[in-house]
């Protein structure tokens, strides 16, 4: 055993790391610099921020940082299509026009820029305005108009410019900005340094939405590591409604053919199709976001808090309390009345009557009756698998013995037995994660002529009247 120690370190500001994550979660998103398809381990925020610029990728790290700790595994995905902005509506008597010069967003936007000292013109150098980034909701301190009339948006990638006018106060200038987005060529290249990477980590979040054709991507990626015999699972989130689509539009898009999910199965993740208005750690105002921006984390958090037990823990538990930066009557999709999309197989959060805040679901896009139609499941599962193979390596290149036919002998496999299950007994039912575990090796593969030692392992999840198996194989040849 190592001897102990305690350490201390002081960050500039909030966001600092509270915790250390055993196996942290890797997110994946668009950001305004940084290499792209190169994974980085970020100790802060600060040191994410530094590496990558800003963008999705570092705002929903903000999230992490904020409430769960640190570090996380990186990688920025390329910007197939730009940030955008759309035109200018503006409000009042003003005569001074302003357009969005440089419409580069880093993140989804609803600017609305309010005058705030009046001016004659942009020669009287008088004019002032505080600017939003949620349409009203919150404003930053006051600025002055340059005698240029061109105002860059801090961080933002955006800049207006203003032609030569009165300033009228209390008018506005409002317009929305789109976060750039990635395509499956460049989210599969962000994958592919992930699946290369030495860089432990539990899950894959990706920042920016995903459709029913895109996720297949994202799907392909993590069972392509199962194969290989390393365990993750993924967690994405559904676009949000356009301007002036109805939520029954919506949802019918979310539950149909591709775009849609219908068609859509995988026991590896979810998709989360809520969304709310959001404390954003980033850039300090009510961002919309999707809920799998707060989910996360909650599953990442559960995790530490209880030793590892918390893998177990469903996301919506009540007596752990709601989703934290979602104050009440800020959730657009309540999945407490949009209950189509729950059935649809999508996550999201909920009210419950009489009681204040949101509480997440935890479907997975398992297809029904499976038994990773929970996160929890899910989780447990690649767990019980992860730590099964580690524990049946000690057996790599280990003197077996075999009898007829190249069969393991059954005395060396009722001692791998006994020895790999008290192993998991210990990890999985003692730690409170599981109800049971059993392993048994493979009593009839020819060790000899495979080079390869098969087994189960059957576990049952808390809660679960039922034995889930897991087959796994590792190769006993050089």
């Amino acid at each position: 055993m190592g001897i102990a120690s305690t350490t201390l370190s002081i960050g500039d500001g909030g966001l600092g790391v509270s915790r250390q994550l055993a196996r942290p979660p890797a997110l994946v998103g668009c950001s305004g610099s940084g290499t792209a398809a190169t994974v980085y381990f970020a100790a802060s925020y600060e040191d994410a921020i530094s590496t990558f610029g800003y963008g999705k990728l570092t705002a929903l790290a903000a999230e992490y940082f904020g409430g769960v700790g640190g570090p996380l595994v990186m990688v920025k995905a390329t910007s197939s299509t730009a940030g955008s902005a759309s035109s200018v509506t503006a409000a009042g008597t003003s005569t001074a026009v302003m357009t969005v010069s440089t419409s580069t967003a880093v993140d989804d936007f609803r600017v609305k820029i309010k005058v705030t000292r009046a001016a004659a013109d942009l020669a009287a150098v008088t004019a002032a305005v505080r600017v939003s980034l949620d349409n009203g909701t919150t404003y930053g301190e006051e600025i002055a108009v340059p005698l240029s009339g061109v105002l860059s948006l801090t961080n933002t990638g955006l800049a207006v410019t203003w032609a030569d006018g009165t300033f009228v106060i209390n008018d506005t200038f409002a317009f929305t900005a789109t976060a750039p987005i990635w395509d499956t060529t460049a989210l599969g290249a962000a994958l592919d340094a992930l699946e290369a990477t030495t860089y432990d980590h539990e899950f894959i979040h990706v920042a920016e939405h995903v459709t029913g054709a895109t996720v297949g991507t994202l799907n392909t990626s993590i069972s392509d590591l199962e194969a290989a015999n390393t365990f993750r699972w993924w967690l994405a989130g559904t676009r949000d409604q356009s301007s002036g689509e109805s939520v029954s539009t919506w949802q019918g898009v979310l539950l149909g053919v591709s775009p849609g999910f219908s068609a859509f199965t995988s026991r590896h993740g979810a998709v989360c199709a809520s969304f709310a208005e959001h404390d954003d750690a980033t850039w300090n105002c009510s961002m919309r976001r999707n809920v799998s921006w707060v989910i996360g984390p909650r599953l990442a958090l559960v995790r530490e808090v209880s030793g590892g037990a918390g893998l177990a823990e469903h996301p919506g538990r009540v007596r752990s309390g709601a989703l934290s930066g979602i104050d009440d009557g800020d959730l657009v999709h309540d999945f407490r009345t949009l209950t189509a999309l729950d059935t649809g197989r999508f996550m999201g959060a909920q009210s419950l009557p009489g009681r204040g805040g949101y509480y997440a679901t935890a479907v997975t896009r398992a297809t029904a009756g499976s038994d990773f139609t929970s996160i929890m499941h899910v989780r447990l599962v690649k767990e019980a698998a992860r730590l099964s193979v580690s524990v049946m390596q000690e057996f790599i290149n280990d003197n077996v013995r075999t009898i007829t036919g190249g069969l393991i002998d059954p005395r060396d496999a009722d001692a791998a037995d006994a020895y790999v299950g008290d192993r998991l007994r210990l990890d999985l039912v003692e730690s409170g994660l599981a109800s049971a575990v059993t392993v048994q090796v493979d009593r009839t593969n020819n060790v000899v002529a495979t080079s390869q030692l098969n087994f189960k392992v059957r576990v049952r999840p808390l809660g679960y009247a039922t034995l889930i198996d897991i087959d796994l194989a590792l190769s006993t040849a050089e």
